[in-house]
Parts: C-alpha cells; structure tokens; sequence
C-alpha cells in the first residue's frame, strides 16, 4: 500500500515539475561559460520557491551546470 501512494505522489509531482520554467540567473564570459556554476542546492532553493519542497538530496544532476544554457531537468 505504502509503495502505490508514492507511486501516485511521485507521478502528481513530476506532472507539476513538467510545468515550470525554472529560471537561475549567472553572470556569463565570453563563450557563454558561468562565473560558478548551478547546482542541485541552487535548484532545490528555487523550487521551494515556487511551493514545490523538494530537498537538495532528491535533485539528482549528472553533472554540474557550469555552462551557460537551456536544458529540462525531469526527476528519476
């Protein structure tokens, strides 16, 4: 029963996620390289923003962003 109603939660969550447009600003250089970078902890405080509480642990990135650009981050 429990593994069905975080079934449903996760699926009510990613249709919410699928949704917003996140946006995280940086200061940019030449060749659209970041001064820093974004990460899961930059997402997550945006996303607490918005009203979705979703923990800096449950953003899950392959890679630093450290280059400027338009990507979708979807949640495992």
């Amino acid at each position: 029963m429990e593994r069905q109603a975080e079934v449903k939660r996760v699926g009510l969550l990613q249709r919410r996620l699928s949704k917003i447009d996140l946006t995280i600003k940086r200061h940019v250089r030449d060749e659209d390289k970041m001064y820093g970078s974004v990460t899961a902890k930059n997402i997550s405080e945006k996303l607490m923003k918005s009203d979705l509480k979703i923990p800096e642990k449950d953003v899950l990135l392959t890679e630093i962003i450290k280059v400027c650009y338009f990507c979708s981050i979807t949640r495992a």
